[in-house]
């Protein structure tokens, strides 16, 4: 008889399968419903309050521990992050997303975030116990011979499955674009959210929060220029721009990558010269700081930086650092990178003009093969050049092998030049938006200026004469 014990999950697999494929929504909601009575009954969990906070405990690599605050008001609802010294802290607020970084700058998120975040929010105050969680659209996720799943198409979120085992109800596993947990107790789950960094977490306390979520503004950013731009020489190494720089007092090779979202990444010898000590996050990143750096005519006088391996030819690489507050122009036919005020800039006339987004201090363009549509980070240091994608999105978009001359691109209205476009590996969520990366390559046969903080790309022929920075009267808030 024991052999056909063992094959009984199996056997509620198959016919879970079988039910979801047969019968009508309706039968598919009773279904999912039974589940979900199945883990309140097992777990003894309760819906939690329109106001709550979660606070979770982190555990990383070589020891490294962090923690987590989960708190919400209404439909505010924020994530407050710390490890290493360093805090990060995301939300919503008036339905949208924002992300302060770890030098305290604050941002207007991307439509990505907005949908990872409400999928968060959902998730963490238990809206799929409430008793109007039938506004949303509910059925089967995916179902094995140990775990069957509920999926929640959110409205304004990602889809969401939870995964609940068959052995005893309890809740297995969460899966949704960029927000992955695996339960390894009643309290403890792997954070895989970014597969590249799994995270111990625990949660330590639920309760009321402790007072109100305090509004949240754009803005923080501490760069001084001594005029309205600065303007210094770069060099093109055959991957992506490279300028000096003073970090920590040290003399640096930079290298511009947008791909380094976070603290400004350091070579383990630049590290040794800036005299820091750089301490493990759960993440699994050397991190340390706050420093000054500098160039000619403009100043950060408080940035983090992240001890790690930089390509060959710099000291150091940077993208959203600089990004974030500042209008950067590069222009390779001149040799020169200049770095604009965004409160003292309008573009010159004559440039065409392409949107990008802002996901967490990555510049993002929406480009398109035909109607497929995909997001690619703008301005990475590949040495491979062109367009990298995951091979999920890749299937997307119909491309099953390497191009050498990929013809059939576009971005808004325009067709973009014949470039390469290579299969590569998977970043955090091909399946929601991140797709790949576009090198600087195709970007060097223009004179580009990069303006994050109002979400655009304006290019010009890369022979065309600098002109001349005009006043903005005033910035255009972020969508």
């Amino acid at each position: 008889m024991a052999a056909p014990t063992r094959r009984w999950p199996l056997y509620l697999g198959v016919l879970a399968s079988v039910l979801a494929a047969a019968c009508g929504p309706s039968a598919q909601t009773r279904i999912a419903q039974r589940i979900l009575e199945r883990y309140r009954a097992a777990s003894g969990a309760k819906p939690l309050a329109a106001a709550g906070q979660i606070r979770l405990r982190l555990g990383g690599p070589g020891g490294a521990r962090g923690s987590i605050e989960i708190s919400w008001q209404g439909s505010d609802y924020r994530e407050r992050r710390e490890s290493a010294g360093l805090v990060t802290v995301r939300g919503l607020q008036g339905g949208k997303a924002f992300y302060t970084d770890e030098d305290g700058v604050t941002r207007v998120a991307s439509e990505p975030v907005v949908r990872e975040l409400v999928t968060r929010f959902y998730f963490w105050r238990r809206a799929f116990l409430f008793a109007d969680h039938e506004k949303e659209t509910m059925g089967l996720g995916p179902a094995d011979e140990t775990v069957a799943s509920v999926r929640f198409g959110l409205h304004w979120g990602n889809t969401l499955d939870l995964a609940f085992s068959r052995k005893d109800g309890s809740l297995a596993g969460v899966r949704s674009p960029r927000f992955r947990l695996e339960s390894t107790g009643p309290t403890r789950f792997t954070d895989l959210s970014d597969p590249t960094a799994p995270v111990d977490t625990e949660i330590v306390w639920v309760g009321l929060p402790t007072g109100p979520l305090a509004g949240v503004s754009a803005g923080g950013g501490r760069a001084r220029f001594r005029g309205p731009f600065a303007d210094v020489p770069i060099e093109i190494d055959g991957t992506s721009p490279i300028v000096r720089a003073m970090i920590a007092g040290a003399s640096a090779r930079v290298r511009l990558d947008a791909a380094v979202s976070g603290p400004v990444r350091v070579s383990a010898e630049l590290a040794r010269k800036t005299g820091l000590s750089f301490e493990r996050d759960v993440f699994g990143r050397f991190v340390g700081g706050p420093v000054e750096l500098s160039f000619d005519g403009l100043v950060f006088p408080s940035v983090h930086l992240e001890k790690a391996q930089v390509i060959s030819g710099a000291d150091a690489a940077i993208g959203g650092t600089l990004f974030r507050e500042a209008v950067v122009e590069v222009d390779p036919a001149g040799g020169r990178l200049r770095l604009y005020d965004p409160a003292a800039w309008a573009p010159p006339e004559g440039l065409h003009r392409f949107i990008i987004d802002d996901d967490g201090n990555l510049p993002v363009a929406p480009l398109r093969r035909g109607a497929r549509e995909f997001r690619v980070v703008l301005g990475t240091a590949d040495p491979g050049g062109g367009i990298v994608l995951a091979p999920e999105a890749a299937l997307r978009l119909g491309i099953t092998r390497d191009e050498p001359a990929a013809s059939d691109l576009g971005w808004a209205n325009q067709t973009l030049p014949a470039m390469p476009v290579r299969i590569g590996a998977a970043p955090r969520a091909p399946d929601w938006g991140d797709d790949g990366t576009l090198a600087w390559q195709p970007l060097l046969g223009y004179r580009s200026f990069i303006d994050m903080p109002r979400r655009w790309i304006y290019l010009a022929p890369a022979g065309a004469a600098p002109a001349a920075p005009t006043s903005s009267p005033s910035p255009t808030p972020a969508r």
